[in-house]
């Protein structure tokens, strides 16, 4: 089996297992999540391709009905692509402190926003955190 090449020189053994060992990227952030839909993180880049291994959002202390969305690039537009269907929505009280968006291998060729967003105006000012794990492609 022939695999097209692009020229330049083949990766080398070792820049491959680099990719490999992927990268986590955390964080927190202070938003007015009520007043309005409010990102997150952005993982990835356009034009470049990661395997996300997975994304958790912690929600504690938070107390409305928490809506998280995920958006990238589809032919040149960013588009809504998660939740599925639309209208999934959490809470503290009944899904826990964190959300697990991906848990598997999602792959991305684009930059992949997540957004979250509140129903209660106490919600604004309040800290939520993130954690996700990346790998190069």
């Amino acid at each position: 089996m022939a695999i097209a090449s692009s020229g330049g020189s083949p990766p080398t053994v070792n820049t491959q297992i680099v990719k490999l060992a992927g990268q986590s990227v955390s964080g927190v952030v202070v938003g007015n999540w009520q007043t309005a839909e409010t990102n997150v993180v952005i993982l990835g880049a356009n034009n470049t391709r990661y395997k996300v291994h997975a994304l958790n959002v912690q929600i504690l202390g938070l107390v409305g009905v928490i809506t998280i969305r995920m958006y990238t690039e589809v032919n040149g537009v960013e588009r809504q692509i998660f939740p599925d269907p639309l209208a999934t929505t959490f809470t503290v009280a009944v899904d826990g402190p964190a959300i697990s968006v991906i848990n598997g291998t999602f792959g991305i060729s684009e930059a992949l926003r997540v957004t979250v967003q509140s129903t209660n105006i106490l919600d604004n000012g309040a800290t939520l955190a993130y954690d996700a794990t990346l790998e190069a492609m």
